[in-house]
């Protein structure tokens, strides 16, 4: 298999990354194509032969290869992603936005678990508290395969769980195959990051998280999905959707002629959780 690398000025593909919760069935093969504003991967002819090493090995009949880490990966949420276009198969760890740089994340160990035919790839989050970048970032972490295994875990070192994102469709603006349900019960909007807000039966609340913008891969689409998941509580909406960079004004549906702050929205759900 040969590997080629083209770089840019712009913001690198992959970075370090932090792990939340599940396992996930991959039914076919997968890869992730980075957009123009990073780094690019090709899978190119027939594999050859690796150094079994960290850094490049087989795993249940895969060949893969870890990719150097990055600060300022894609601005999906915490979560791995995975991708299957032209040629490209990898799977993607997102640590979500950071407040600030040194954050990073390493892929320690690529194994196989013959009890249930699970390849898991292990990570661990670290912080330099001698970086002092004053911007957010984006870390993440990444192994490319010549073939996605059937059965993946991804994990911390500890033995958390890192919750499967979804399949990348658009490497320009990083946006997943992700449905937006038009039954949402509110809208976060911070200027260019957007969270969909479903308030569940259970008490708690679905949010997608979306991009707003274009890209020439998908001309005609206006908002690009990078993150979903379930919040327990208001609270943990609001703390997602800060993280997101989504808190700020919130319009209800059925009352989408009166805009109303983020913080107004969060005090009239406090008392939903009790």
């Amino acid at each position: 298999m040969k590997i080629e690398q083209k770089k840019n000025t712009k913001r690198p593909i992959y970075a370090t990354g932090t792990a939340i919760l599940a396992t996930t069935m991959i039914l076919s093969g997968c890869s992730l194509t980075t957009p123009a504003t990073t780094t690019e991967l090709y899978l190119e002819g027939e594999p050859t032969t690796y150094e079994e090493d960290l850094s490049s090995g087989v795993v249940d009949g895969c060949r893969y290869e870890i990719l150097q880490r990055q600060e300022y990966g894609p601005t999906f949420s915490r979560g791995w992603y995975i991708r299957n276009s032209d040629g490209e198969r990898y799977i993607l760890v997102c640590d979500g936005r950071k407040p600030d740089g040194g954050h990073y994340l390493d892929i320690t160990g690529v194994s196989y678990e013959s009890a249930d035919n699970t390849v898991v790839i292990t990570v661990k989050a670290s912080k330099d508290n001698d970086v002092t970048t004053d911007a957010y970032t984006y870390p993440s972490c990444s192994v490319i395969f010549d073939r996605i295994p059937d059965k993946v875990q991804v994990k911390y070192e500890d033995g958390t769980v890192i919750e499967y994102g979804g399949v990348i469709n658009d490497t320009q603006v990083w946006g997943l195959n992700i449905d937006i349900d038009g039954n949402y019960t509110a809208v976060f909007d911070g200027g260019v990051y957007r969270t969909y807000i479903y308030e569940l039966d259970d008490g708690k609340y679905r949010y997608i998280h979306v991009y707003k913008g274009t890209s020439t891969q998908h001309p005609g689409q206006k908002e690009f999905v990078q993150g979903s998941g379930i919040a327990d509580t208001i609270y943990g909406v609001e703390y997602v959707c800060r993280t997101f960079g989504s808190f700020g004004t919130v319009v209800v549906k059925g009352d989408e002629g009166n805009e109303i702050t983020a913080e107004e929205y969060i005090k009239m759900h406090e008392g939903d959780d009790v």
